[in-house]
């Protein structure tokens, strides 16, 4: 799927008895879900170019997927990963 135009990330998390985390992008303006997925230690997040991030997301039908979410060069300056 390929999404174009500007997205919403959202970092949600949830303390309980452990610390669950999830990730959710929405595209902005209609609000439509792209990607809802959780956090856990070892998802792969990298930076693959100047302009674009590698993370894993777990799909309900599929598994694991990886995606590539491009930004500009001045939003790429403020990830830490």
């Amino acid at each position: 799927m390929r999404v174009q135009g500007s997205l919403c990330v959202v970092l949600n998390t949830m303390v309980c008895d452990v610390c669950v985390c999830g990730l959710v992008m929405r595209v902005q303006g209609s609000l439509r879900v792209v990607l809802n997925t959780m956090v856990w230690p070892n998802m792969l997040v990298e930076r693959s170019s100047k302009r674009s991030v590698r993370i894993s997301a777990i799909d309900a039908d599929d598994g694991i997927k990886i995606y590539l979410i491009q930004v500009s060069e001045s939003q790429s300056l403020h990830l830490s990963v």
